[in-house]
């Protein structure tokens, strides 16, 4: 079996190369960043460092790695039976569009259609990887898109343009449904039958509360994002987003509450884990796509009112999340808030235009959070409330 992994970053080259170089493939990568590819070809292999040293560091051996440009390197992936997407979700229409000239390129002898693999952190990125491929291509080229789930944190070494510090994990839970055959030479690939439930929970619970970590320890200066979540402050107000996030879930879609409980715990160990050097700065970043209204806060959010419950602790999270949008100068999100405060960020970014007990909750909390007022005090606002129920 042939596969390439399309996207040399983090997830590309720290975890799903390693996945396939342990079950006993070649490891072949396409990325469009020229100085990546050139200091990766020069090493012709990457180290994976695990975190707390769990393990012995893992040398993945790099069988090819061309840019995207490359003739050779559309060959490559012309050619193979399995792709891999590791792009990072504000890159899939790029990818798209490649991949829609790769297919054009295959040749008529082969016999099985392209099976393409999303590796992303994002809402449904096969639907939209599988729609954009097929506004790209001239003619009809039979291929699969189906979408893994990424669970595994993986950040870049600083002392190195291409290690990787990685999780000691070892399964990728994938979507079964989109595609008619099964993975024996894959054996990482773990089938998950409700693939979109699981991803739904994953988003709502690993995706929100990692956000939760994030903003609220950028109010409150930490850099590293163990530390920040571990702070006395923002863990109380994660305490209360999981249960507000637990209880609406099983709500919604009938999950064991056990289970949701042992998911979200699995979730908050894993954040506290201070051996894990990841940055608060990482996780902020680009805060208003993390806005949009199918996102990690702004999902769950609208999930909660529609169950029945107005949750203050995402409200101060989403206020969070402006705020560090604004300081950032993030474009068009400062603008709006300018011109229009809360509620037209809200209305805009996050689609959110007839909800006006969100819009004034998040608006109230954002006043305080801009005002400096600590965080101790906003989270002693909200224990005072009733559950929030609507």
């Amino acid at each position: 079996m042939d596969i390439t992994i399309v996207g040399a970053g983090k997830t590309g080259r720290g975890f799903l190369g390693r996945l396939l170089q342990e079950s006993g493939h070649k490891v072949r990568f396409i990325d469009s960043n020229e100085r990546l590819v050139l200091d990766l070809q020069s090493a012709g292999k990457v180290g994976i460092r695990y975190f707390g040293n769990s393990r012995a560091t893992t040398e993945v051996l790099i069988d090819a790695v061309y840019h995207t440009s490359n003739p050779e390197g559309i060959e490559m992936v012309a050619s193979s039976d399995v792709v891999f997407v590791a792009v990072g979700a504000s890159n899939l229409t790029k990818v798209a569009r490649y991949l829609a000239g790769v297919l054009a390129q295959r040749d008529d002898s082969t016999k099985k259609p392209l099976v393409i693999i999303t590796a992303e952190n994002a809402i449904n990125p096969a639907k939209k990887l599988q729609s954009e491929i097929n506004g790209s291509l001239d003619s009809r080229v039979p291929f699969y898109v189906t979408e893994s789930a990424i669970f595994c944190s993986t950040i870049e070494v600083e002392d190195s343009s291409i290690d990787i510090q990685s999780e000691a994990f070892d399964v990728l839970p994938y979507d079964p449904s989109r595609v008619p055959q099964n993975f024996d030479e894959l054996p990482f690939l773990q089938v998950e039958d409700n693939f979109s439930l699981l991803l739904t929970r994953k988003i709502y619970t690993y995706n929100c509360a990692s956000a939760t970590i994030a903003y609220l320890g950028a109010l409150k200066g930490y850099r590293l994002y163990g530390e920040a979540a571990n702070d006395e402050d923002v863990a109380t107000l994660l305490d209360v987003l999981y249960t507000d996030i637990n209880t609406v879930l099983c709500k919604k879609y009938h999950i064991d509450p056990a289970a949701q409980e042992a998911f979200a715990e699995r979730s908050k160990i894993k954040f506290q884990n201070k051996e894990i050097l990841d940055t608060v700065e990482r996780n902020a970043r680009d805060a208003s796509r993390k806005l949009a209204g199918d996102e990690r806060l702004i999902g769950p959010m609208l999930l909660a009112v529609e169950q029945g419950l107005l949750s203050h602790a995402l409200s101060i999270v989403i206020a969070a999340a402006i705020r560090y949008a604004y300081t950032h100068q993030e474009s068009p999100l400062k603008r709006l808030l300018d011109e229009g405060g809360v509620t037209r960020v809200l209305s805009e970014i996050s689609g959110i235009t007839d909800q006006t007990e969100i819009m004034n909750l998040v608006e109230s909390y954002y006043r305080q959070i801009a005002a400096e007022v600590p965080l101790k005090q906003v989270i002693a606002t909200l224990l005072e409330q009733d559950g929030g129920n609507l």
